[in-house]
């Protein structure tokens, strides 16, 4: 168990380290672009000024625009987003396979068959402390039991709602109080 979790967070962190070199590379990508564009708009300038020829000009525009379009389609290959979703898809699937042995190997099928042994032999014991107890009473019957042996309040033993003794101080002279003390005296 342990060594399966030691796996899976080192693939987690092998994962995120990628994701850090993938957004290094999405930043030089974007670094690149820049420049492109910074040569096309000097490239431009001097062919208004008479500069270079619209030619020259050309063919660089031509070699520049096919630079920026393979660092495109390398940043849409390596976008984040894509690859945080096959980490998800993998742990998804990783979860998948544990459900999945769980299942095929019976191990549900076995607790099942534990929790119903379990169950029978608690109504054994019930069953069994029942008989024994005289008069059909057991010791979960606390209705012909008294109160202070089952250690149950007696508003709780006896069905009937009676005030228990209040956990903090009542001021005297209080309707409250007086209606306890009554309660006590009867």
């Amino acid at each position: 168990m342990a060594d399966a979790s030691l796996r899976q967070l080192e693939a987690e962190i092998e994962q995120l380290n990628r994701l850090v070199r993938e957004r290094e590379e999405d930043t030089h990508c974007s670094k690149m672009m820049i420049k492109f564009r910074e040569d096309t708009i000097y490239r431009m300038e001097a062919l208004l000024n008479g500069l270079i020829p619209s030619e020259s000009y050309l063919v660089q525009e031509n070699k520049t625009l096919s630079e920026e379009i393979r660092l495109l389609q390398l940043k849409v290959d390596r976008n984040p987003e894509v690859t945080r979703f096959a980490l998800e898809n993998i742990r998804l699937l990783e979860q998948l396979k544990k459900f999945q042995g769980f299942y095929e190997e019976g191990e549900r099928n076995i607790l099942l068959a534990e929790l119903s042994e379990l169950r029978n032999q608690l109504i054994e014991i019930f069953d069994g402390k029942s008989k024994q107890e005289p008069h059909g009473k057991s010791e979960f019957d606390v209705q012909g039991r008294n109160e202070k042996e089952c250690g149950i309040p007696p508003y709780q033993a006896t069905g009937r709602r009676k005030s228990p003794s209040p956990s903090f101080p009542i001021p005297p002279g209080s309707r409250r109080n007086k209606r306890v003390i009554e309660e006590k005296n009867r």
